[in-house]
């Protein structure tokens, strides 16, 4: 059975097999990349989160890190070889997962990895929305402010309009009343 088939079979990881593959084949094509790089550069760091993960994965694979390599001007003394037996015995103890769990746990890290960065994205989507509400419900309270102000003083010039009219009216009664006074004598 094939190992992103059992990974699918034993719900592992929420993809079809083929997915699972062709993740694994670009995180193998990538580390691949970045190994060449650092081979060639003799940088010591890679910058790239799965880098290690995948140096621990593959730390076994005669692919990726054969048995031995041999080289003809380079003699080993005693001191040599045992600092390189209990270096290469340490990475073995260090490995207990085997390569199907270390895979199935850096895919599943990098789906929590996107998981987490679409929940901030949507966090912050919502946080967005809600600052374009509040900025709205703002904005409209405004309007009603000032609506509210300008039918109010509309209200007052009517209403003064109207005293003016009553003044008005009432001047004329007085002057009607005079000449009426004035005709009468």
């Amino acid at each position: 059975m094939n190992v992103y088939q059992k990974l699918v079979e034993e719900n592992l990881l929420p993809r079809t097999a083929e997915q699972i593959k062709n993740k694994v084949g670009k995180l193998h094509e990538t580390y691949l990349q970045k190994k060449k790089k650092t081979n060639s550069t003799g940088e010591d760091s890679v910058n790239w989160v799965w880098f290690s993960k995948m140096e621990e994965i593959l730390l076994f694979s005669k692919a990726i890190n054969p048995g031995y390599v041999v080289d003809s001007s380079l003699i080993l003394d005693s001191s040599d070889n045992e600092d390189f037996k209990e270096n290469h015995e340490s990475k073995k103890k260090k490995r207990k997962k085997s390569g199907v769990e270390n895979l199935s746990e850096v895919i599943a890290t990098m789906g929590e990895s996107r998981n987490r960065f679409y929940e901030r994205k949507l966090d912050l989507e919502e946080r967005e929305s809600q600052r374009k509400l509040d900025l709205e419900e703002k904005e409209s309270q405004k309007r009603f402010d000032l609506e509210e102000k300008k039918l109010e003083h509309q209200y007052e010039l009517e209403k003064h309009k109207l005293e003016i009219e009553k003044l008005r009216a009432e001047n004329e009664k007085v002057k009607l009343e005079l000449e009426m006074l004035k005709v009468k004598q």
